[in-house]
């Protein structure tokens, strides 16, 4: 430590050389073990952290990037904080190193339509450092096997701990590196509803691009050389017209992300799918994402832009003669460029895989795939709570607006820009509705559009369903609590399910229960004996006898109980 500190002079304050001292005990104590370059010395790797600090303070606008005798960029107010000790606060917090006052008090200026009552999240004068990772981090007290290594989370770690993150927009490059985040805010999960065993519950939410901590020894990833050779989705249709079927065959497709689903779990297995669609017609591709560490890719796929998938082959759903086309573990991502793909017909693509040496019954053959590439549920996109939707009181939609209030959080429930409702209970979120709070920006694409009257909820209702995405463009300033949406012992998802009920019975049913949890309020919440998990199932037998009666009964019949 000492040589560490010699190493920027003798003129140094007592604060300076403290500042020093705490940078290089930190290093040591969470950060040197997890590094990408094992034999890197403290010394070394906190030497790259001063210097990645300097350049942050270089091109700030924050007054507490201090310079010292020396002509160094101290932000000697700022602290480093490990993983283990933010995740104790019980308060949200953010921390934005780069910003001046008049930054800061612009980002958290009031939004229109969100009720005044409302503060801006505390400022704090910490440093985050540590590795972002797709990687399933797994806690001390479980198991240190599992069953794969990917999970579509994002998480971010320390030699000790790890939380949840959310981010805007992902770039793939900043995986697995050591890095210090400019900005970024803590949202700690005060109830306990929907914890997991083990597990914490607070997240990150990470706005802006991190500094890495050792940028000389990323290594971007390889290029193309020359131009690649992509189907467009007007000619890789005929691979699945043909009942083409082959995990050995790979193909390159070109097209404009027409549509992304929310990431699902079903019957144990997590996925996604988004379709490409043409730049001339409109035809469009299915494509399906299961593959554990592609499903990363979540984060990154924008709707609307061009890209060129690598590596598929075509397959079908189990137990269903529907065609799609499959990423496999070798595939890849590009952004579409005219000059870097080259166009191939579907000739050229069977000349080019040898297809036409093959028989017309191997072309037909099914080749049996490996269990762990496609086992996906095989009703999963015909459920009826996707095609209940699909009336003629709805259309589909694309929507960008601010949360302003959350209506009611179990039932999947909330207010968009101070008018219109939003219910996500039809779509699966297994992030745990991680990032919807008052005051974060959201844009929705396939939403449907009601428009019904209703005593209780917002008149006009955005819904979304599984072939809805529902994407955080901007994280909310607000000292709003975070409250997580989940299914399990979740009256309202229950029942939505088991009666099939479409938008305007499940919000008479939202109502309903409403009004049953006020009515015995006394009971649920003074009465021990009554605690969730025994007024649980009364609740929803009479819920469940209200249901059979009649899906229009209105609630003024609950007075004959």
């Amino acid at each position: 430590m000492e040589a560490f500190v010699a190493e920027f002079g003798e003129k140094l304050s007592r604060a300076e050389v403290q500042w020093l001292q705490n940078l290089y005990r930190f290093t040591d104590k969470n950060l040197l073990s997890i590094s990408e370059v094992p034999d890197i010395t403290c010394r070394e790797l906190s030497r790259r952290i001063f210097q990645c600090l300097c350049r942050i303070c270089h091109h700030s606008s924050n007054p507490s990037c201090h310079r010292d005798k020396t002509g160094f960029l101290l932000p000697l107010s700022y602290r480093f904080i490990s993983i283990g000790e933010l995740s104790q606060q019980k308060t949200q917090c953010c921390s934005c190193l780069a910003w001046s006052t008049s930054q800061f008090k612009e980002w958290t200026r009031c939004v229109e339509g969100i009720p005044a009552d409302y503060k801006a999240v505390n400022r704090t004068n910490l440093l985050l450092c540590g590795i972002l990772t797709d990687k399933i981090c797994i806690p001390p007290s479980m198991s240190e096997t599992a069953t794969q290594q990917h999970d579509g989370h994002l998480y971010f770690k320390d030699k000790n701990d790890f939380l949840h993150c959310e981010v805007t927009k992902l770039d793939l490059s900043w995986l697995e590196h050591l890095v210090l985040f400019p900005r970024w805010s803590y949202i700690p999960q005060t109830k306990t509803v929907g914890k997991l065993d083990g597990v914490k519950t607070g997240y990150l939410e990470i706005p802006e691009a991190p500094f890495f901590l050792l940028p000389n020894l990323i290594t971007s990833s390889p290029r193309v050389t020359g131009s690649l050779s992509a189907l467009l989705p007007d000619s890789a249709l005929h691979l699945l017209d043909k009942q083409f079927h082959s995990t050995e065959v790979k193909m390159n497709v070109a097209g404009e992300l027409s549509r992304l689903s929310s990431m699902l779990h079903i019957q144990g297995e997590t996925f996604f799918f988004f379709f490409l669609s043409s730049f001339t017609t409109d035809i469009c591709l299915p494509i399906v994402v299961q593959v554990p560490s592609k499903l990363v890719w979540h984060h990154c796929l924008i709707p609307s832009e061009r890209y060129v998938v690598t590596e598929m082959f075509v397959s079908s759903l189990q137990s269903t003669s529907n065609k799609l086309f499959v990423v496999s573990s070798s595939s890849d991502f590009h952004i579409y460029n005219e000059g870097f793909v080259k166009e191939q017909t579907l000739a050229e693509f069977m000349q080019a895989s040898h297809i036409k040496e093959m028989s017309k019954q191997a072309l037909k053959t099914t080749v049996k795939e490996e269990p762990s590439q496609i086992s996906l549920c095989a009703n999963w996109s015909t459920q009826n709570t996707i095609e209940i939707l699909d009336n003629k009181e709805s259309k589909v939609c694309s929507y960008q607006g601010v949360i302003s209030r959350v209506l009611n959080i179990s039932a999947g429930l909330y207010e968009l820009d101070g008018k219109f409702g939003l219910c996500i209970a039809y779509q699966q979120m297994i992030n745990c509705a991680r990032g919807l709070r008052p005051g974060v920006r959201v844009e929705m694409h396939d939403a449907h559009l009601y428009h019904k009257k209703s005593e209780h909820f917002p008149s006009i209702m955005l819904c979304c369903c599984l072939r809805s995405i529902l994407i955080v463009t901007e994280f909310s300033s607000l000292d709003a609590e975070y409250q997580p949406f989940t299914t399990n012992c979740n009256i309202y998802i229950n029942l939505l399910f088991k009666y099939n009920l479409d938008l305007p019975n499940y919000l008479w049913l939202v109502h309903i229960v409403e009004s049953l949890v006020q009515r015995f309020h006394v009971q649920i919440f003074l009465v021990k004996v009554l605690q969730y998990q025994n007024y649980y199932p009364m609740l929803k037998k009479e819920v469940g006898r209200l249901l059979r009666c009649s899906h229009c009964c209105h609630p003024l019949k609950l007075n004959t109980w």
